[in-house]
């Protein structure tokens, strides 16, 4: 099953990003384009995550946000990408 984005890579054959690593929130990871993991250029370079952004920033009445990513059947909070506690 494919899992990026199908957008061209800028100096490589390997085509698309991962939505899931491409929000600005801890954006980074891995910076090799042929990986499935490929977090993307910049953070919200993909036109997928984008204008899901813009949606939910727009809105202005967003009372909460859930994203559903189904490899891990996890439910994770902001931030659960490690394992620190975040400053209240």
């Amino acid at each position: 099953m494919w899992r990026k984005t199908r957008s061209v890579n800028s100096g490589s054959s390997c085509r698309g990003v991962d939505p899931n690593r491409n929000w600005d929130a801890g954006f980074g990871g891995i910076k090799d384009p042929c990986s499935e993991s490929y977090h993307g250029p910049y953070a919200n370079s993909e036109v997928e995550v984008k204008n899901v952004v813009d949606l939910v920033t727009g809105h202005g009445n967003f009372k909460s946000f859930i994203s559903i990513h189904a490899y891990s059947q996890l439910l994770m909070y902001p931030y659960g990408y490690q394992c620190t506690d975040v400053p209240d």
